[in-house]
Parts: structure tokens; C-alpha cells; sequence
């Protein structure tokens, strides 16, 4: 899918973090790599020019190699905030953003939100999944911005509220498919280095998990949950990307692993 017009990226990384107990989400590490990286090695293609919003933590963004904006309005005032500066700031008449807890975006966002957008002659286009809109996730024309900044000086916060005002395009992000997994096939396929490893042929194989359950699923942001198995084992991060892949590869995936299972003369059972 292509797009004729350019786009400014903007990564907002402005919170508080209130809800991973005030720390910084996109520098907590994802398989050894700050979350902001891999938001940044997603996005970089799909846009012209990238921004990132952030009010803490300057230079470890700054490091990352693009220009950092911290909010003009005081307050940690939230990703409207974020979206304020952004539009403030960006060279083109485009902006989309993401938040910078979402390492698993997908590579064709900005595409499919700006086919719609065009469509609609809307004034932003939100992604969602199902019959839930993801704000954070949005592609919108600058010209809003005098409106955006009515809107936060007003005392207005809430994302849903200031859009609602506006003409706004959903654009799904679903095929509508959905699976039942067995625990013990989440566990073994756990996303985490101890089990995949850090590279092909580094994988490690899971035996005696047969019996293996889930004593809590945490969310982690809004692209992913972790789960908390019975053996111990918590430090894959499931993103829902990850999950629909070995969802339908769950037939061969299952197979290969008894297969490899019986050439390592190991069990299923504990």
C-alpha cells in the first residue's frame, strides 16, 4: 500500500508511567533493547521525519537519534499533550502517532490509517481492533491544531472527547479470528529469550510442561500481556501479534515440538 503524502512520526513517551509503578516505558528493556527502539525500528519506514514526545529521561531519548519535543502545556497533561506538540512541531501536514510501549506496531499503520483518512476526507483516521478504538494509535492533519489547542486550554484531556468533535475515520485492525491455546503450547512457545534465545538455533527446548498453568495475566501496555506460569516462568511478553501468529501456525508449531520432543528423548510430563 502506498501514500503520496509525506508524514512526521510521532512517538509519545511523555507519561508518567503510573502504570508500570512510574517508570519510564519506552526505555524498559525488550529483549535487550530499550521499547522505544523497537517502536523506532517500526516506525522509521512508514514516515519522513520522527519527533519524540517525552518530559523525562532527555538525553537517553535524544539518544536515540531523532529530535526530542517535551510538552508545551505543564502537567504531564497526557498524549493529547503529546499530539499538541507534535503537531506543532512536524514539517509535514501529516502526523501519526504511537505510543512508545508498542515494539510490535505494524509495518503497514500509517499506510492503511492514511488510505482512509484520504477516503473519508477525514480530520484523523484511529486504529482498532474489534470494537475497540486505539486513539494513541492515529494519523491527523495538522490543520487541527488550532482546535486541539482550544480543546487543552479549555481544560479538555480526554482523548475520546476532543475527537469525538472532529471528523474521524476508524480503521480496523482485526481479521476477526480467534483461538483457543492450550497452556502448555504458551508456555513452551514462550516469546522470551530463555526459551527462543537471542538468534536462530539458540532456541531452548521446554520439557515436563504438560502440567504447567497460569497463575495471572498482567497487560503490558496496550499491545501485549505477560503471563505468570505455575513453574516460575513469567518473562515472555506476548504481544498480540505474537499470539495471532502462533495461533494459526499452532497445528505445525505443536508438531514440530513433539517431533523435536522424541529426538531429544525428553517428555511432556514433569
Amino acid at each position: 500500500m502506498t501514500r503520496a503524502a509525506a508524514v512526521t512520526g510521532v512517538v509519545l513517551a511523555g507519561g508518567q508511567g503510573r502504570r508500570m509503578g512510574t517508570v519510564d516505558k519506552g526505555l524498559v528493556l525488550l529483549d535487550g533493547r530499550p521499547m522505544v527502539s523497537h517502536v523506532l525500528e517500526r516506525l522509521a519506514p512508514q514516515v519522513e521525519e520522527i519527533l519524540i514526545n517525552a518530559n523525562q529521561h532527555l538525553a537517553d531519548y535524544a539518544a536515540m537519534g531523532h529530535r526530542v519535543v517535551p510538552d508545551a502545556i505543564g502537567g504531564f497533561a497526557g498524549p493529547l499533550a503529546g499530539l499538541h506538540v507534535g503537531l506543532t512541531q512536524a514539517a509535514h501536514a501529516l502526523v501519526a502517532t504511537v505510543p512508545c510501549d508498542s515494539p510490535f506496531l505494524p509495518p503497514d499503520l500509517v499506510a492503511r490509517l492514511h488510505a482512509s483518512l484520504d477516503a473519508q476526507d477525514a480530520d484523523l483516521a484511529v486504529a482498532r481492533t474489534f470494537d475497540q478504538p486505539h486513539p494513541v494509535f492515529a494519523l491527523v492533519r495538522t490543520r487541527v491544531l488550532p482546535h486541539l489547542t482550544r480543546f487543552l486550554e479549555s481544560g479538555g484531556r480526554k482523548i475520546d472527547a476532543w475527537y469525538a468533535t472532529l471528523a474521524t475515520v476508524d480503521v480496523a485492525f482485526d481479521d476477526g479470528r480467534a483461538f483457543s491455546l492450550p497452556v502448555e503450547y504458551l508456555r513452551v512457545f514462550s516469546p522470551s529469550a530463555e526459551v527462543r534465545g537471542h538468534g536462530p538455533g539458540q532456541e531452548v527446548l521446554q520439557t515436563g510442561k504438560r502440567a504447567v498453568g497460569i497463575a495471572a495475566v498482567e497487560p503490558v501496555g496496550v499491545y501485549a500481556v505477560k503471563f505468570v506460569f505455575t513453574d516460575g516462568h513469567d518473562t515472555g511478553i506476548y504481544s498480540w501479534d505474537y499470539l495471532h501468529e502462533i495461533g494459526t501456525k499452532y497445528e505445525s508449531n505443536w508438531k514440530t515440538y513433539l517431533a523435536r520432543l522424541e529426538q531429544a528423548g525428553k517428555s511432556r510430563d514433569p
